[in-house]
């Protein structure tokens, strides 16, 4: 008779914990899993079976993970996130990544809701010798990395074909390998449980702390030495989930969950794909070192139609939203206004870079529309001078209550090197509410 090999534990411990649950259902919900294989895979056969894996994982051209993660402070502390991400390879060195994650938190019995997504893509240039990483979001991220020669080139664009193939082969290196049917199981398994009595009200008085952390990764593999189903399962179990609150049995204080889908074939081809992406990263960019508003303020004489600055507003970006390369939204809260003086002066102007991802710096200038906005808040536009030496201040015969603004726009850089506006909005916004 065949000796059974078990893998995994009976322990079932419930996941949810007062305020925060888990969305997905049960049945799709990753575990960690009771396995009963007839035998493990050792030796020369196992090597044999992961070199085999690994070559055909250089056919991968696309992974999607399905993530969760849950995190218990106390009954009023906890958080759970649930994400996709999707990797694809494109012919040409190129690599596109898009997230989706909603994070659901309860801190001091407020519930929120946070949803994000982000669309990064990277890519390998061997003509410019850089490698590109270029991420869409709230923020737009770029990093360049220059490549020092042909054999670091090489070796860059081989690292991104082969993107997966390190994840996998970690399976292997940490785990063991079995066979059940037609199928290969490659399982990367961890179970550590630790007791310890802690001081309790005295010297006294102790109590057990039982804290069990356990990891499952599990790879499922076919004839062909493709992977069919890829989970990740871990969890931190304790009986003191809150600080000083000891409970009869260890209950989940966190714990995260993949599940990856594995899709071979052959690639697209990324420089047809994706050309106007990296026509856009390739020309001009908004730099990220500058507010982009300055409040001056001082006297505005109406006989010589001059102003003289005498001081300055103090400004805080309240938000800002980068809806793309050359376009920005900001609300921007503008305050310490007085009436010693009777007259503003406000200059916009952004750092931006003419060839995108190097280079020096430019400054592009515009002036934003605020005649509308202020007139109701008592403030008239003046022009003065002409020409390139043209400007507009707004005078005031009192300043607003609080002295305090939040001016909301969305400014974009043009063809011409200057700043366009739209959907320019200006509320009071009074001292008391920082």
């Amino acid at each position: 008779m065949n000796k059974k090999i078990i893998l995994g534990t009976a322990l079932l411990l419930p996941l949810v914990l007062s305020g925060c649950s888990n969305k997905k259902k049960d049945t799709d919900k990753v575990t960690f899993q009771q396995f009963n294989f007839e035998a493990e895979v050792t030796g020369f056969e196992r090597d044999r079976i992961m070199f085999e894996v690994l070559e055909a994982a250089k056919q991968i051209k696309s992974v999607k993970s399905e993530k969760t993660n849950y995190v218990y402070g106390d009954y009023d502390d906890c958080m759970n996130a649930e994400g996709t991400i999707e990797t694809t390879l494109y012919n040409g060195y190129f690599v596109n990544e898009i997230s989706n994650s909603e994070v659901r938190t309860k801190v001091n019995h407020i519930i929120t809701t946070e949803k994000v997504t982000t669309d990064e893509y990277e890519w390998v240039d061997g003509e410019k010798m850089i490698s590109v990483d270029y991420r869409k979001a709230t923020r737009y991220y770029n990093n360049v990395e220059e490549i020092a020669d042909e054999d670091a080139l090489k070796a860059r664009r081989e690292a991104l074909n082969n993107r997966f193939l390190t994840d996998v082969g970690d399976v292997f290196d940490e785990g063991k390998l079995f066979k059940e049917g037609k199928f290969y199981y490659a399982i990367n398994e961890m179970y550590e449980e630790e007791h310890t009595f802690d001081e309790y009200g005295d010297d006294q008085h102790h109590k057990e702390r039982i804290d069990i952390s356990r990891k499952q990764e599990v790879l499922k593999i076919d004839e062909a030495y493709k992977i069919v189903s890829w989970t990740l399962f871990k969890d931190e179990q304790s009986n003191v989930p809150s600080y000083e609150h000891y409970i009869d049995k260890p209950v989940v204080v966190e714990e995260t969950t993949e599940k990856k889908t594995v899709t071979y074939g052959d690639k697209e081809d990324g420089a047809a794909k994706f050309s106007a992406i990296v026509s856009e990263f390739y020309g001009k960019q908004l730099s990220d070192d500058t507010t982009g508003m300055d409040v001056e303020t001082g006297s505005y004489d109406k006989d010589s139609k001059t102003f003289t600055q005498q001081g300055t507003m103090f400004r805080d970006i309240i938000k800002r939203e980068d809806l793309s390369l050359v376009k920005r939204h900001y609300d921007i809260r503008i305050y310490n206004g007085s009436n010693e003086q009777n007259a503003l002066k406000i200059t916009n102007s952004l750092n931006y870079r003419p060839n995108g991802y190097q280079g020096t710096v430019d400054i592009a200038r515009g002036t934003l529309p605020l005649k509308e906005a202020l007139e109701p808040f008592g403030f008239t536009e003046v022009k003065i001078g002409e020409g390139t030496e043209a400007y507009v201040v707004y005078t005031y015969d009192a300043m607003p209550a609080g002295g305090s603004f939040l001016i909301s726009y969305d400014v974009s850089l043009t063809n011409e090197n200057t700043l366009s506006f739209e959907n320019v909005t200006v509320v009071p916004y009074f001292s008391n509410m920082m």
